[in-house]
């Protein structure tokens, strides 16, 4: 057995080396980062509806990737469908995404007890939220006027719930101004 020596390259690993970064450089899953323009998409609502990304461009999109077997998530929509109460309905737009959809009976029970009342996405196997690169339930992505991603926060608690609330006003205020 020969011992490689500091300085030695296999050409063989050199060029395994480099298609794997081209593979990955290539890949459509890189992770979704504040300012990036988020890539359209469309999934079916709870009530056999479609939702498009690119319909709403020029309003503020926020986007809770939620699970039904999650207490926080149930609690941040409980909090956000309030919040999406302060803001005018032509301008803003509330989205429920559901990353476990294959209990339709319970994902309705859920609405129904929750009292949700903005569209309930259905992200088939999670896919989408795979492709944003988000790793945690509940997710929660601010999408600005001009299709951007403006926030992305991971988890629930009264600290995040803040940051969400006053980013979204600084994004309505920059838009006032």
């Amino acid at each position: 057995m020969t011992a490689l020596k500091c300085g030695t390259i296999k050409p063989g690993l050199v060029m395994a080396g480099l298609l794997i970064c081209l593979l990955i450089g290539c890949s459509d899953n890189m992770p979704l980062k504040i300012g990036h323009t988020v890539q359209d998409f469309r999934l079916q609502t709870l009530d056999h509806g479609r939702f498009y990304l690119n319909q709403q461009k020029g309003n503020l999109v926020l986007l809770v990737f939620f699970s039904t077997y999650c207490t926080y998530c149930k609690q941040e929509l409980i909090e956000l469908k309030e919040l999406a109460r302060k803001y005018p309905p032509g301008q803003f737009t509330l989205a429920a995404v559901c990353t476990d959809p294959q209990n339709m009976d319970e994902l309705r029970g859920m609405r129904n007890d929750l009292d949700i009342t903005c569209p309930i996405l259905l992200d088939d196997k999670g896919k989408l939220f795979q492709q944003f690169g988000f790793r945690g339930l509940p997710t929660t992505l601010v999408i600005d006027p001009q299709g951007r991603a403006a926030l992305i926060r991971m988890g629930y608690n009264a600290h995040i719930l803040k940051q969400i609330r006053d980013h979204i006003d600084i994004i309505f205020n920059k838009g006032a101004a």
